[in-house]
Parts: structure tokens; sequence; C-alpha cells
């Protein structure tokens, strides 16, 4: 009875997760040194590692309902919204398989090669002639439009680098020119949150570009060394973040290609 209590109270908090279905209440009310001593109890007896989990877990639910600190109402959240915004990125625009377009170091000593970890691109997107290199930056400018929350200059150097060895490697690579077909530019964008003040009306998502990064050590001259800085609508990108979407990804390559005002 313990155990349908816990049930009950487990589902009707995340059941939505895997069931539209609750199952009946439960026949005992709450009490709390009651509960906790016959689980205790049945811990202490417990040899099979799957029932001492559960005891386990049952315990803990008993204990949550009885902290007089915890709060009441349930909430759903993260305090690193960072990896949400990442995974939203990479699930709107991005390619599947990146580690081909990972740029990578060696050391040689002797006759000896010593690989070092690749640098790793947050999103990779091809688009109609074009190899975009994206870096989700869950950074506040689209917030405050002050210019000390844009990424700084190891960010920038850091992008420069990918389109490099993606424009001088990649795209030259056999695999690739067979798979993508010859005559890809490279660009590199920051995709930072912002709140749009009016969704795109055919209901996709708004972006715009705040400016562009460039660095003092190169001309500037090549498409990735400019680094733009687009804004993407966040609840926008919430809503359709289910699977990779071409017309939002053409929208982001306009953008991003579009000249700085």
């Amino acid at each position: 009875m313990i155990h349908e209590y816990c049930v009950y109270e487990s589902l009707s908090k995340i059941g939505w997760l895997f069931t539209e279905k609750l199952p009946p209440r439960p026949r005992l009310q709450y009490h709390e040194r009651l509960f906790r001593g016959v689980l205790t109890d049945k811990l202490s007896h417990a040899f099979n590692d799957r029932n001492r989990q559960l005891f386990r877990d049952m315990l803990a639910i008993v204990e949550y309902q009885g902290n007089e600190e915890a709060p009441r109402r349930f909430r759903y959240g993260t305090y690193r919204f960072e990896y949400v915004w990442e995974a939203l990125v990479d699930r709107v625009y991005g390619i599947d398989d990146k580690k081909d377009y990972f740029p990578g170091t060696e050391w040689r000593i002797g006759s000896s090669v010593h690989g070092n970890s690749r640098l790793e691109p947050d999103t990779i997107m091809i688009h109609q002639g074009g190899v975009y290199i994206l870096d989700a930056k869950y950074y506040k400018f689209g917030l405050t439009g002050k210019p000390k929350d844009l990424p700084g200059s190891s960010s920038v150097s850091k992008q420069i680098t990918y389109g490099e060895y993606v424009a001088e490697k990649v795209v030259n690579e056999e695999w690739f020119r067979r798979k993508h077909g010859e005559g890809f530019q490279v660009y590199n964008a920051f995709l930072m949150p912002f709140q749009g003040a009016d969704e795109r009306q055919d209901g996709g998502v708004a972006v715009m570009k705040a400016g562009q990064a460039l660095s003092w050590w190169k001309d500037n001259d090549r498409s990735y060394e400019k680094v733009q800085g687009i804004l993407v609508d966040t609840k926008g990108l919430m809503k359709i973040a289910v699977r990779q979407d071409r017309e939002e990804m053409a929208s982001l390559a306009e953008c991003i290609r579009r000249e700085p005002e």
C-alpha cells in the first residue's frame, strides 16, 4: 500500500512523460513515521539489488513529502539552459554526423605520433552550396544589446579555425565532393537567443543579424573569416525543435549571407 502511494505521487508529477493515465488514488493517507519505519525495516532485510533500489526510491519520495523545506508546488526546469540551447540549434539546423568536420592536431616525438583531442563545433549546417559552422552561444546580448555580452576573441578565433579547416581541407575531400558536390562556400556564425517582438507570419522562427566579428590577423576577405552574430527567437525555436527543418535552414542561411547594415 505504501508502494501504491509512491506510484501515485510519482505519476501525478512526472507521469505525463510516459502516459496520460493515472492509477487509482492510494488507500493510505500519508504517514511519514509509519512509512519510513516499514520501508527501513524492509530495506534492512532485502538482499535483492532491484528490491533494495526500489525501497530506497520509495524512501526518497516519503522523505521529500515530509520535508517542510521542500516546495509544495512541483516545478520542472533547468539551471543550465545553455545545453538546451545547443541541442535546439543542432536539432533544427544541424547534420547528424559532424566528426569529419572536426579539426585536430598531433604531437610527433621521434618516430611516434600522438593525436590530441579535436576541436568540435556545435553544429554543421549544409544548405544550397554552403557549409555553415554554427556555434550556439547562450549569451544575453539579445536582451541587453551590450557589446560586452557578445562572444570574445577566443571564440572568434576558434570559429575562424573551424572555417579554415573546412574550406581548405573538408570541401576538397573526395568523399565530400561525391556526397555534396563542388563549389561550396564556408560561413561562420554565432547563434544567440532573443525574444522576437513578433513571430514570423508563416509561423517560423524569427532571426536577425546583430553584427559580425572580424579578426586583426586575417584579411577578412573570405566568408568564413567574418563570423556573423545571429539572434534567434528562443520561443519559436523551441516550438519546432523536433527535427531538421529545411525552411528554417534556408531562412538562417539567407540571414547569415546578408551583408550587415
